[in-house]
């Protein structure tokens, strides 16, 4: 967690910490593209209230919004 005012603006924040902050936010559906899933032809998603993150092609990801 970054406290406010203590985050480095020459440093972006990590991926974790950006994904760790959505889930504190609350944000109900989450989407991760990387190369490894683009290479698979899918995505990972993670709804909130599951838990767990789901490998998907992009037409079931576009089924879920």
């Amino acid at each position: 967690l970054v406290i406010v005012g203590t985050q480095d603006p020459a440093t972006p924040p990590s991926a974790g910490e950006k994904l760790h902050d959505a889930d504190l936010l609350g944000i109900p559906l989450r989407v991760v593209i990387s190369k490894k899933t683009i290479a698979a032809g899918l995505v990972e998603v993670k709804a909130r209230a599951a838990g767990a993150a789901r490998l998907l092609s992009p037409a079931q990801m576009l089924a879920l919004v």
